[in-house]
């Protein structure tokens, strides 16, 4: 499972991800089958993967980035991890500013939100990527989670791609080059003014992401 972050290169890695001849994709990219609360099967998950066979399939691939919402969506970590079989996890961070800004005008080009009224809270808690890993971690699931830098998704794909293959222990394959996905239509929405309260309310989850978690990319946001 690809469980994040939103607008952190999730959709360009599950692209070339799905294309392994071990990876099964389901019918969609985002299944957030453990987003909410229901009833959940076995049965029930894999139909969402028609083309899954167990002959040939090492895993089946999700890519939600619901999955690190934790205050929208809580006990996802927890559903994910009651559920049968091997979990492997992939959670892809971005700087987190350049996330928000990104986050806000995908929704601003889609009418969703105007300019400036943004639910800070919201932005916030998906940006706090420490906080989300403590849900997995309380869910024992943290030694199944990969961390991966945007930064270096964009920079070098195949090495990244290669570095999801090692950790699924499957055949390294060269992917296709995936072109950007979602590529935003609208410049730059988080104007200098604007920048400090949200450094501010990140400031502690980067530290911890960066000490209790060891992502060293995090020391060059800015932030810590």
């Amino acid at each position: 499972m690809i469980i994040g972050a939103m607008k952190s290169g999730t959709s360009s890695l599950h692209y070339m991800l799905v294309r392994h001849p071990q990876i099964a994709g389901g019918k969609v990219k985002e299944l957030d089958y453990f987003r909410k609360a229901i009833p959940q099967s076995v049965k029930g998950y894999e139909a969402n993967f028609p083309k899954l066979d167990k002959e040939r399939h090492a895993y089946t691939l999700d890519s939600s980035p619901n999955y690190t919402k934790a205050l929208k969506w809580p006990d996802t970590a927890f559903r994910i991890a009651s559920f049968p079989g091997r979990k492997r996890l992939i959670y892809l961070l971005r700087n987190p500013i350049e996330r928000i800004d990104s986050h806000i005008a995908h929704h601003v080009q889609r009418g969703l939100w105007t300019d400036g009224n943004w639910p800070m809270d919201h932005l916030v808690d998906i940006s706090s990527y420490g906080r989300q890993l403590m849900e997995y971690e309380k869910a024992g699931l943290l030694d199944n989670v990969l961390l991966l830098d945007f930064a270096s998704l964009r920079d070098d794909p195949v090495a990244t791609a290669f570095a999801v293959h090692d950790f699924l222990r499957i055949p390294r394959i060269a992917p296709q080059r995936t072109p950007t996905i979602n590529r935003r239509k609208v410049g730059s929405l988080l104007r200098p003014d604007l920048l400090d309260p949200f450094r501010d309310a990140l400031k502690k989850d980067v530290e911890t992401l960066i000490s209790r978690y060891g992502f060293e990319p995090a020391k060059a946001w800015g932030i810590y």
